[in-house]
C-alpha cells in the first residue's frame, strides 16, 4: 500500500474513533528545541523536575523510539459547556471535569492502530504516547498541521480553539507528511494580559513557577505566599489564559461522553475538599485528573481558595 494511501486510511479511522484533528509529520529534531533549552535553563520549569531529566530526550524522537519515520498526532476536543456548567465558590480547570484524559486517549489511540492494521494488512511497530513520553506533543502538532503555538504557549486550532487533548503515535512505516498551518495569533495578547500571576512573562514565554496550574498540580513545595492571593478561587488548573483565546468563538462543547462532568455535586466546593477523608476522595477521582495532586494536594488548595475568599493573608 503506498504511503499516501495509508495516510489516509489513518485519518479517516481516527474521525470515525472519535478523534478530532489529526495530521502528519516526520522525525526531525524540533524547531523549539533552542527555546526550550533556554526555557529549562532559566528554571522556568519549576518543580516539574522530569523536564529538565529528560530535555535531550525530548529533542530526539530516536531516543524514545529507534525506529521512528513518521509521526501521527490526534487530537481530542474538551471544550466545555458554559450552559451547564454549576456554579461553585472554587474553579476547577475543564480539563479536569471528566476522567483522565490519558487513560481516554490511550484506549482510543490502541483501537485506531488496531484498526488500520486489520483494513490495510499493513503490519507496523509504533509506541504510543500522551503526556507521559519525553516528546514536544505541540511542537509536533503544530508540524502535523494541527494548530499554531499561540501566545499562552498552548496549540490553538481554528476549529477547536485551545481546547485540544494530545496524542502522539511515532511508527515505523513512511507516511505522507501534512503541512504546517501558519501562525494566526496577530498582535492580540489578551491571553497575556489575563493571567493572574504574571506568568507569561512574554509571548509565548511561561514562568511555571508563577503558573497558577503548576502550583496547584505539580507543586509539592506549596504554593509562596506571596502568590496565594492571587490564585483567587483556583483549587485545580487554570483556564484563563485559554478561554480569553478569540478562536474558542469558533469551539463547539465537546460531545466525547468520557469529558462530561462528573462529581459536579462536590467538584466546586472547596469545602468539601478540605473535609473529604481519603476513602471517598480516591472512590470519586482515582480514574480522574484529579488523582495527580491526590487529597493532600486538593485540601492544600482548598484552605488558600477558602482564604482567598474570606478575605483572610496567611503568612
Amino acid at each position: 500500500m503506498d504511503r499516501i494511501h495509508l495516510s489516509n486510511t489513518i485519518k479517516h479511522e481516527a474521525r470515525r474513533l472519535g478523534f478530532d484533528p489529526v495530521g502528519i509529520t516526520g522525525p526531525e529534531p524540533p524547531d523549539s528545541a533552542t527555546h526550550y533549552l533556554d526555557w529549562i535553563d532559566k528554571g522556568y520549569h519549576g518543580e516539574m523536575w522530569y523536564l529538565e531529566q529528560h530535555a535531550q530526550q525530548r529533542l530526539d524522537l530516536r531516543s524514545v523510539f529507534p525506529a521512528v519515520r513518521s509521526v501521527i498526532v490526534v487530537g481530542m476536543n474538551y471544550a466545555p459547556d458554559p450552559a451547564t456548567t454549576p456554579a461553585g465558590k472554587g474553579n476547577v480547570s475543564c480539563y479536569a471535569w471528566g476522567k483522565d484524559y490519558h487513560d481516554v486517549m490511550r484506549s482510543r489511540i490502541k483501537d485506531l492502530l488496531a484498526s488500520v492494521q486489520e483494513q490495510t494488512g499493513v503490519s507496523f511497530a509504533a509506541r504510543i504516547c500522551v503526556d507521559t513520553a519525553p516528546v514536544l506533543e505541540r511542537d509536533l502538532a503544530r508540524r502535523a498541521g494541527l494548530g499554531w503555538i499561540g501566545k499562552n504557549t498552548c496549540l490553538v486550532n481554528r476549529q477547536f480553539g485551545t481546547w485540544l487533548f494530545l496524542g502522539v503515535i511515532l511508527t515505523d512505516f513512511d507516511l505522507e507528511p501534512d503541512t504546517p498551518q501558519k501562525d494566526r495569533c496577530g498582535k492580540c495578547q489578551r491571553c497575556l494580559d489575563a493571567c493572574p500571576t504574571g506568568a507569561l512573562i512574554a509571548p509565548r514565554v511561561l514562568d511555571a513557577r508563577k503558573c497558577i496550574s503548576a502550583l496547584t498540580i505539580e507543586c509539592r513545595t506549596g504554593i509562596p505566599t506571596e502568590l496565594r492571593p492571587f490564585v483567587g478561587n483556583h483549587m485545580f488548573g487554570c483556564d484563563e489564559c485559554l478561554s480569553v483565546c478569540p478562536w474558542n468563538r469558533f469551539a463547539r462543547p465537546t460531545s466525547e461522553p468520557s469529558f462530561q462532568l462528573l462529581n459536579g455535586d462536590v467538584l466546586f466546593d472547596p469545602q468539601f475538599f478540605l473535609n473529604v477523608g481519603e476513602s471517598e476522595f480516591h472512590q470519586r477521582f482515582e480514574n480522574t485528573p484529579l488523582a495527580r495532586p491526590g487529597r493532600t494536594g486538593l485540601t492544600r488548595n482548598a484552605a488558600v481558595v477558602l482564604d482567598n475568599l474570606a478575605g483572610i493573608r496567611i503568612d
